[in-house]
């Protein structure tokens, strides 16, 4: 969460084009460690208007580590349904 809090200013939108969401795999991803195989999805809620989070199962997390990344933040919002490719790596 100290990624998001760094990068996104504190009165921002939950709906608009500054609100960020992380994907994070756990530190233990693919080491075969009991329940390591998760991921936290991280952003501003627009119900409450604080963080929150919440854990996920799935290959997409493992997808994630296997690339090399040990997360993804998304930033901005297009107005309108889309989907998005990554084409390059900015390490910030």
């Amino acid at each position: 969460m100290k990624l998001i809090y760094d990068r996104m200013p504190a009165k921002i939108d939950p709906f608009g084009k500054d609100n960020i969401i992380a994907f994070m795999p756990g530190v233990l991803m693919g080491t075969g460690a009991p329940c390591s195989g998760r991921f936290s999805a991280v952003t501003k809620s627009p119900l409450t208007g604080i963080m929150d989070h919440t854990s996920c199962g799935g290959p997409f997390g493992m997808s994630l580590k296997t690339a090399g990344w040990d997360g993804l933040l998304v930033k901005g919002n297009p107005g309108f349904d889309s989907s998005r490719h990554i084409l390059g790596i900015l390490v910030v």
